[in-house]
């Protein structure tokens, strides 16, 4: 084998292992482009940095916006939100079906970890907490609103288990143009976990 055929293995391989890392990294919560530049720079040095970074053992919760007010019902439901019509219209689904019945009503929104350790005026924080502001004024009373950071099916399914909620309502698609049934979120969280998920 020539110099060339190996110079172009060696190449191809390095390629292969920075777009295994950006989808990896992706599927855990981070920017997928950041980890491919990381990884096309410095190849396999990259794994003891992979490593280090922080699993999901707890919900990131990146902000509280706003506590919220007890609806006195005895059903605690977490609603996530992505901006998409289909999330709202779940949101306002669930309030309508359970109405006094709701007891805590917590609206969340996921940013991804590298949003999340950008500093709390970053454009993608911003974004987050406008949405949710815009989303829970017209709710009374007001909703509990919490930004978490993660992959958005596990970090909203852990930060129900671990704060007691009793359902999850999240929209069918959300902002993706896929034209599936169900988003990749949706589908995720109705396959699994011990809250029972409403999909609107």
């Amino acid at each position: 084998m020539d110099t060339a055929t190996i110079v172009i293995i060696l190449a191809l391989g390095w390629a292969l292992f920075g777009v295994s890392m950006a989808l990896l990294m992706g599927r855990w919560g981070y920017q997928p482009f950041t980890w491919l530049i990381l990884a096309l720079a410095l190849g396999p040095l990259v794994l003891p940095v992979a490593a280090n970074t922080n699993r999901l053992d707890r919900p990131r919760v990146v902000a509280r916006l706003s506590a919220g007010r007890d609806r006195r019902g005895g059903v605690d439901v977490v609603a996530g939100v992505d901006g998409s019509a289909e999330s709202e219209v779940a949101l306002r689904s669930a309030i309508d079906l359970l109405e006094s019945r709701i007891g805590r009503l917590t609206v969340v929104t996921v940013v991804d970890f590298d949003a999340a350790a950008r500093s709390a005026g970053s454009d993608e924080q911003r974004r987050a907490g406008e949405l949710l502001q815009r989303v829970a004024d017209p709710i009374e009373p007001k909703p509990e609103t919490v930004v978490l950071s993660g992959p958005p099916a596990e970090v909203i399914r852990k930060f129900a288990t671990v704060n007691g909620y009793e359902l999850i309502v999240i929209g069918r698609r959300g902002r993706g143009m896929s034209t599936r049934l169900l988003g990749s979120v949706a589908s995720d969280l109705a396959h699994g976990g011990d809250v029972p998920t409403l999909i609107v």
